[in-house]
């Protein structure tokens, strides 16, 4: 029953159906033990890793403590601190001045760059003429504070450093004790720290993506305080006194449908707790136990599904898989048409092939008739324009005539002429060889200097290796037209143009270098980049028709290039492949030609 509903169904349906009961029979076998494994595997990991965080932090803070209490016990056992607070209270102002300037010499000098601080104010005991609080100075009364919450604290604590947190500031404060007399209190010092100074590292510390670190004391959250996990803890306010039930701990709470971690640690001498808060689900992707489980069941899933997929779809693959060797070898040397065994889906697809063969080679036929007849009608329209025998006739003519009246010059330009046409016109070929091209250009040369009367001279340095290989004919010519036009053009000295050539061994490369006034040779290499109708008309255009076709039958890599030269005017160098000559187009070198 199943087999026959199986052999009805498309074949589209039946490859679906096939990899579904793949994929169920693997997802079915490893799903459960993959979710279950990396659910306990990522409350391991994350719990041990944000502790140890949490404890790094935590013993950061406590040093910086030790260090800020260590500045408070330094002025405390200060025996110049002990002798002026111990003494009493002298009755002339000056003493009273000369003990407050001392105590504030000492304040300053313990932590006299302010590393650890922010502020160390001292409030002495039985000193009433001692000034009352007041910004900006460091020796008061005692009188000033007594009803602060701060100082009777301070106080109950006997001697022991008291840390509480005020606004934007953390402090601690201690009793300042007679060392001659234990029981008899002297005064207390305080210190304040920034908390951005204070908390400093510690609250860059980012845990996963988004997960943070804070400083709380009793319910609320001292630093920092413009973070939205500052809102989602607020936002349960027993969270707090479930945390201060110990000293430390970690436990996984849920905040608005998602969960967190929280990890937590008391700071030694202090209420104050630090709480490290950070998402479980990011977390999930660093967890390197889990990565491995997933690539294991991944594995052993996709054995599964090849086997079964071997065995179940190998009937109805089999005929796509022949139907696409075929097409792997088709080509434009090739077109086989298959043969048709099925009267199914496959059956089709192999009709519709052969048809497309059959059509393919239609097309050709026709592509091929109508490219002939257009080039039949571009010649016979390039021959109603120019004759090419009479138009060598007839400047042979002129040249015997110049000739017989020993009109040397003219007989000169008029072969300079004939041989620059010949070579330009190349039988209608697109290619020519590099020395046929070279002397393409000593022909507009000869003719170029006979105009501007020897303005400038040319020196060609030409490796004979590159003579044999093929160019595209008019490449150089267009580039020594520009170097006389635009580079010789108002100079007061005689040009020069040198053109070179040499290559490696997968290209050819040559040169037009000038010593005229040069150029902005940036501009010129964006021209070459520009669209044909962004060039202004007469200005480039030769230069970027040359670069189009080196790239079109050389390559994109091969073209033109701009630079300045150590004379001051420009060196353009062409780059093409190096392809002897007549391996492109059948052509073959002829030495006759090569005249250096």
């Amino acid at each position: 029953m199943f087999t026959k509903f199986l052999n009805d169904l498309p074949l589209r349906d039946k490859l679906m159906l096939s990899y579904f009961i793949i994929l169920l029979l693997a997802l079915s076998m490893f799903g459960g033990f993959a979710f279950q494994r990396s659910t306990v595997v990522i409350k391991q990991q994350v719990e041990a890793s944000t502790d140890q965080i949490i404890m790094q932090a935590k013993n950061n803070l406590e040093s910086y403590m030790r260090d800020v209490e260590n500045v408070l016990m330094k002025i405390h056992f200060d025996s110049t601190v002990q002798e002026v607070l111990r003494a009493h209270q002298p009755s002339d102002n000056f003493q009273l001045n000369m003990g407050i300037k001392t105590l504030e010499r000492i304040i300053l000098g313990a932590d006299i760059f302010r590393k650890k601080t922010s502020s160390i104010q001292l409030f002495a005991f039985e000193k009433n003429k001692y000034p009352s609080l007041r910004a900006g100075d460091y020796v008061f009364s005692s009188k000033s504070v007594e009803q602060e919450v701060w100082f009777k604290k301070t106080v109950e604590m006997e001697g022991r450093m008291y840390w509480y947190a005020d606004k934007d500031q953390v402090c601690v404060a201690r009793l300042i004790v007679d060392v001659n007399d234990p029981g008899r209190f002297l005064g207390i010092i305080q210190a304040k720290v920034d908390i951005n100074q204070f908390f400093g590292e510690v609250g860059k510390i980012k845990i996963g993506k988004t997960g943070r670190v804070f400083l709380v004391d009793d319910d609320r959250i001292i630093t920092p305080t413009d973070n939205e996990l500052v809102k989602i803890l607020n936002s349960k306010p027993s969270f707090f006194s479930e945390i201060y039930r110990s000293a430390n701990g970690s436990n996984f709470e849920t905040f608005n449908d998602k969960e967190y971690l929280i990890v937590y640690e008391e700071l030694s001498g202090t209420k104050w707790k630090l709480i490290g808060m950070v998402p479980t689900i990011e977390l999930v992707e660093n967890v390197g136990v889990i990565r491995n489980a997933l690539f294991l069941i991944g594995a052993i899933s996709l054995v599964v599904a090849s086997i079964s997929s071997v065995f179940i779809s190998y009937r109805i693959s089999g005929p796509i898989h022949a139907l696409a060797d075929c097409m792997k070898n088709f080509d434009v040397d090739q077109y086989t048409e298959v043969s048709v065994h099925s009267n199914d889906e496959i059956g089709e697809i192999y009709s519709s092939f052969n048809k497309m063969v059959k059509r393919i080679r239609q097309l050709l036929k026709e592509v091929s008739e109508q490219s002939r007849r257009e080039k039949e009608a571009e010649l016979r329209a390039l021959q109603a324009q120019i004759n090419s025998h009479f138009l060598y006739n007839t400047l042979d003519s002129i040249n015997w005539l110049a000739i017989k009246y020993g009109v040397d010059d003219i007989s000169l330009i008029v072969n300079s002429l004939a041989n620059f046409l010949r070579y330009s016109l190349n039988k209608g070929r697109e290619f020519i060889s590099i020395a046929n091209e070279l002397e393409q250009v000593k022909s507009y040369i000869t003719i170029q200097k006979f105009r501007l009367k020897n303005k400038f001279d040319v020196k060609f340095h030409v490796d004979k290796e590159v003579l044999p290989y093929t160019i595209i004919k008019l490449t150089l010519q267009p580039l020594v037209e520009n170097a006389i036009n635009h580079g010789f053009d108002g100079i007061d000295y005689k040009g020069l143009i040198e053109i070179n050539a040499w290559k490696d061994d997968k290209y050819v490369y040559l040169e037009v270098t000038d010593n005229g006034k040069g150029g902005d040779v940036d501009s010129l290499n964006s021209m070459l980049l520009e669209n044909e109708n962004e060039i202004l008309e007469n200005r480039g255009y030769g230069i970027r028709n040359v670069n189009e076709r080196l790239k079109l039958y050389f390559g994109e890599d091969c073209g033109l290039n701009f630079e300045d030269n150590e004379y001051g005017g420009i060196t353009v160098t062409v780059k093409v492949k190096a392809v002897l000559f007549g391996q492109m187009e059948g052509e073959h070198y002829d030495k006759s030609t090569d005249s250096r």
